[in-house]
C-alpha cells in the first residue's frame, strides 16, 4: 500500500517469477507464472495463494487474458505450449449472482482492497452487466454473461442456437450461418451453400494464379459435392464438367432435366472429339444416346469411312435409332417402367424424424465425451431445448442448464430453480440463494 507504506509478500514460488497479470475485473487477484513450472492465484489483500495449476512441463515465460473474457486466461510455457485455463469454477458465485442481477455484483474499484465481499470491478464487467440489466430477450442476457465468465466451448453456439429457438426457428442471416459450428436446421442448407460458395471464390481469376493446379481441382470438387449435397444438382454438373469429369456429370443431370442430360453428352461428345481426333468410335454411343445419327454419319462421311457411315444411314432409315425415344421418360427423368417401380418418396415428417435421430446420435456422442454444452448444441439445433437442459445437467453444467431452462421456459422450471438454489449454497452465498 502506497498510501500506508505496508507492503505484502506473495511467497510460494521456489523459481523465478516471469509472467505475471493483474485481474482486469478481480483487481485483487494476481496470477504469475514462475520458471518451476507452475501457475499460482494470489489474494494480494492476504498474500494468501489461493490456487496452484502444475499442468505445464517447463518455465512459465507469459500469463495473460482478454479484457472481455478475463476469466479465461492463457499461459506461455518453454514446453512449446500455449495454455487456455478457465476461472469460472473457482468464481462461479459471482457468475450465479450475474445470472441473478444482484445488486451487489458491480463494485468500485477503489473500494477493492478494503473489502472482503466478492464482486465485480472494471470497464468490461460494467459493460457486460448493462447489457445484463437493458436487454429485454434472456438469451441476449445469459449470453453476455457466458460469454464474459466462461470459455468459448459451445457455450457461444448454445446461447446462438437458443435465440433462434426462442424465435421459434426463425433463421437470422446467411453471415450467422456461415459461421455455425452447429448449424440451426434452418440454417443447415444456407450454410452448406454459403460453404460452396466461397470455395468457387478461391479459385476465381483473382486468386487462381497463387493456387496450383491440383490445389484448383480439389477446391472445385469440394464445391462441387457441396451444392450436390444441398440439391443443386444444375450447378454440381457444371463444375464437374470443368473438371473434366463428364461421366459424373452426366449420369446425374436426368435430376434436372432431359434437356441439360442432351446438352452435356453433346458438349462431351464434341469435348472428345477434339481431345481424340480420327478415334469416332469414342463418340459413338454418346451421339446414340441423344439420337444424333445424323451427327454420326458426317463425321464418318467427313473421315471417309464410308462404310461405317452407310451402316448408320440404314439403320437410322428402318428406324433403329428412332427406338431410342418411343419407350418415354416421365417428367422428373425416369422411364415410364422406373417411375412405376420407384419406391414412394419420402414424406416431409420421415425426412424431419431422420435429422432428428442423426442429432440425437451427435448428441450422445459428445455427452459421452465430456462435452455437454456441445451435446447440447446438438438437440437445440433441432428444436428441442428440453433435451438440451437434460444433456447439460447429465453434465453437471447446472448453471448453464438452469439459464437455457429459464431462457426458453423448458417445462420443471421449479426444479431447475432449486438446483440453482443449491448451487448458491454449495458456493456459501446462502442470501441469494
Amino acid at each position: 500500500s502506497v498510501s500506508s507504506g505496508t507492503s505484502v509478500v506473495l511467497a510460494g514460488h521456489t523459481s523465478n517469477v516471469r509472467g505475471i497479470l493483474w485481474h482486469s475485473a478481480l483487481p485483487h487477484l494476481a496470477i504469475t507464472g514462475s520458471w518451476d513450472s507452475t501457475i499460482r492465484l494470489w489474494d494480494v489483500r492476504t498474500g494468501v495463494c489461493v490456487k496452484v495449476v502444475g499442468d505445464h512441463h517447463a518455465d512459465v515465460y507469459g500469463v495473460a487474458s482478454h479484457p472481455s473474457r478475463p476469466f479465461v486466461v492463457a499461459t506461455a510455457s518453454r514446453d512449446t505450449t500455449i495454455r487456455l485455463w478457465s476461472l469460472d469454477q473457482a468464481y462461479k458465485h459471482l457468475k450465479i449472482k450475474a445470472i441473478c442481477e444482484a445488486p451487489n455484483v458491480i463494485a468500485q474499484t477503489e473500494n477493492a482492497m478494503a473489502t472482503a465481499e466478492e464482486a465485480l470491478y472494471g470497464k468490461a464487467a460494467v459493460n457486460m452487466m448493462a447489457i445484463v440489466r437493458q436487454s429485454a430477450s434472456l438469451t441476449s442476457k445469459f449470453a453476455a454473461i457466458f460469454d464474459f465468465f466462461s470459455l468459448p466451448a459451445g457455450t457461444f453456439e448454445v446461447w446462438r442456437l437458443a435465440g433462434i429457438v426462442a424465435q421459434s426457428g426463425s433463421y437470422a442471416s446467411s453471415a450467422s450461418a456461415a459461421s455455425a459450428l452447429v448449424p440451426h436446421r434452418s440454417e443447415m442448407l444456407p450454410c452448406l451453400l454459403s460453404r460452396a460458395i466461397q470455395l468457387e471464390a478461391q479459385v476465381s481469376s483473382t486468386h487462381r494464379q497463387f493456387m496450383g493446379a491440383g490445389r484448383k481441382e480439389e477446391v472445385l470438387n469440394q464445391a462441387a459435392v457441396a451444392h450436390l449435397k444441398v440439391g443443386n444438382v444444375e450447378r454440381y454438373c457444371e463444375l464437374m464438367s470443368e473438371l473434366g469429369e463428364w461421366e459424373r456429370a452426366i449420369a446425374v443431370a436426368p435430376a434436372v432435366s432431359l434437356e441439360l442430360w442432351r446438352s452435356l453428352i453433346k458438349s462431351y461428345a464434341q469435348h472428345l472429339l477434339q481431345t481424340n481426333k480420327g478415334r469416332l468410335n469414342e463418340v459413338l454411343p454418346w451421339y446414340i444416346a441423344i439420337n444424333h445419327p445424323d451427327t454420326l454419319i458426317n463425321l464418318y462421311v467427313s473421315n471417309e469411312l464410308y462404310d461405317d457411315a452407310i451402316t448408320l444411314a440404314q439403320v437410322s432409315a428402318e428406324g433403329g435409332y428412332s427406338q431410342l425415344t418411343s419407350a418415354g421418360w416421365s417428367p422428373c427423368g425416369t422411364s415410364n417402367v422406373a417411375a412405376a417401380t420407384a419406391p414412394r418418396p419420402r414424406t416431409s415428417r420421415e425426412t424431419q424424424q431422420q435429422v432428428h435421430v442423426i442429432r440425437g446420435v451427435m448428441a450422445e456422442a459428445h455427452s459421452q465425451k465430456g462435452e455437454a454444452s456441445w451435446a447440447a448444441c446438438c438437440h437445440l439445433s433441432i428444436d428441442d431445448p428440453h433435451l438440451a437442459v437434460t444433456k447439460l445437467l447429465r453434465g453437471h453444467e447446472v448453471d448453464l442448464a438452469v439459464t437455457l431452462g429459464w431462457a426458453l421456459k423448458v417445462r420443471g422450471m421449479a426444479q431447475l430453480t432449486e438446483l440453482l438454489a443449491k448451487l448458491c449454497e454449495a458456493e456459501g452465498d446462502w442470501g441469494l440463494s
